[in-house]
């Protein structure tokens, strides 16, 4: 069961195997012929309304890949012919957009690959988590794995003073 991710602006390969563009709106810039297609299946794309409030914004992606879940799991049967394909031989995703993690084409990858009428609920991987850097930001150690959360308000690593920042406590301003 191989399936790859390629842009549409990647030229295709032989190795490609059955190639299918999911997205509802054609890549910019390439001509069909260029493309080398088998299917454009436009029903597997994100609604106008999810691509439009998702905006290929890393902070929205877990929300986003849900949502998109939930639209694929009313297609069981377009599912069920790409897992078929999928059987078959490579299967490559051809996908549009500019950003290469957080896209459609990476969670109907995710979709596939699980297991048929199994748990099917979008659990990161820790290289995928958007990390914020407001209220709640992830600090260096956590982001490896090896910390916990910075507090609100307080910042990680050595202070001016050189102590770390958790073990200084906020005092009376001067």
């Amino acid at each position: 069961m191989a399936i790859q991710l390629k842009r549409a602006y990647d030229k295709p390969e032989r190795t490609d195997g059955y190639r299918v563009l999911i997205d509802r709106i054609w890549p910019r810039g390439v001509r069909k012929e260029d493309l080398e297609l088998d299917e454009w299946h436009k029903a597997l794309a994100p609604s106008t309304e999810l691509r439009q409030w998702f905006e290929h914004d890393p902070q929205k992606w877990e929300e986003s890949r849900r949502r998109y879940f939930r639209e694929l799991d009313s297609h069981p049967e377009e599912i069920q012919k790409l897992r078929e394909k999928m059987r078959e031989g490579p299967l490559t995703i051809v996908f549009g957009s500019k950003e290469e993690r957080f896209n459609n084409a990476t969670a109907l990858k995710e979709y596939l690959e699980r297991p048929a009428g199994g748990d099917r609920s979008p659990v990161p991987r820790r290289a995928d988590r958007p990390t914020s850097r407001g209220r709640g930001a992830l600090s260096d150690a956590a982001r490896r794995g090896t910390g916990a959360r910075t507090p609100p308000g307080r910042r990680s690593g050595p202070t001016r003073t050189g102590r770390s920042a958790r073990a200084v406590r906020p005092g009376p301003s001067r």
